[in-house]
């Protein structure tokens, strides 16, 4: 992750990110930029409305440029930059990912209520189904003491889920993290479907192996409208980051679910998630 790209409303949620992010870019080496996107009805967030969108612009540049100054105080090895954008959050934010290239973002999100994520979907959900980089979406409740320690990392059985190994491997070496894997499967499923996901569980751990990471793996039914069982297992495990795959996960026999079971495990997950996009381009000599 040579780029990551905080989006930043000055909200306690957002700052959290932030401060999720400055861990991980000194972990990583990354470069860090805290982006703040400009609605067009947008106000001034200090509820002084004197003034033009100039001012408001001077205001947030000011604003970004002391949280920057704290992120480079506070961690002398982190190169932060500030950018100010006006259009849609999830269109800027994932545009400048675009831009930097190698790149990962990092949201906070506020979750949503049952109508929102099945109609309309959270800020954070919007940025997560829009890039074509990998996100990290936290909850303002998160612990930003805690150290990158334990990564609990899904696996099903459709051939993409390996794609979310290589990620968590790094984001492991850099913290001295364990890895958890979980091969996740459908009620119903079946016996291919879990033998399958079993040997990519097993597949996930020598690839672990191999590298010197601490690993354990285990297999667990679900139910993909109800993920509140994965952050159980994740609550017992003291996980501090839950990795993902943006399209919708569990195959089996539930594929036409109102809302992906990835879509649920953002909006509501109590740990950061971390979700990665499906590479497509390794399948282009098959199309």
């Amino acid at each position: 992750m040579e780029n990551i790209i905080v989006g930043i409303d000055f909200s306690p949620c957002s700052e959290n990110a932030m401060r999720h992010a400055l861990s991980a870019a000194t972990a990583m080496g990354s470069k860090l930029t805290l982006l703040y996107v400009m609605a067009t009805d947008a106000r001034v967030f200090d509820d002084d409305e004197t003034g033009g969108s100039s001012q408001l612009v001077d205001k947030v540049k000011l604003k970004l440029e002391k949280w920057a100054d704290e992120c480079r105080k506070t961690y002398k090895n982190v190169e932060c930059k500030v950018r100010v954008a006006s259009g849609k959050i999830f269109k800027e934010i994932n545009a400048e990912a675009e831009e930097q290239g190698e790149a990962c973002i990092f949201v906070g999100t506020h979750g949503s209520s049952g109508f929102e994520e099945r109609f309309i979907g959270s800020s954070a959900f919007k940025v997560v189904s829009n890039s074509s980089c990998p996100v990290f979406t936290i909850r303002e409740a998160n612990d930003i003491n805690h150290s990158l320690e334990h990564i609990l990392l899904l696996i099903d059985a459709n051939r993409e889920t390996m794609q979310k190994v290589k990620i968590s491997a790094q984001l492991a070496k850099a913290f001295n993290a364990k890895i958890h894997v979980l091969g996740v499967y459908t009620e119903g499923a079946n016996p291919e479907v879990i033998a399958l996901t079993d040997a990519f569980v097993k597949r996930a751990e020598s690839y672990m192996q191999e590298r010197n990471i601490r690993v354990e793996g285990d297999l667990m039914e679900v139910d993909p409208k109800e993920p509140e069982h994965i952050f159980e297992y994740a609550d017992k495990k003291q996980i501090n980051l839950l990795v993902c795959m943006k399209e919708i996960e569990l195959y089996a026999d539930r594929l036409f679910v109102l809302t992906s079971f990835n879509k649920r495990i953002v909006n509501r997950s109590p740990i950061p998630v971390l979700t990665i996009p499906v590479d497509y381009t390794i399948y282009s000599n098959l199309r």
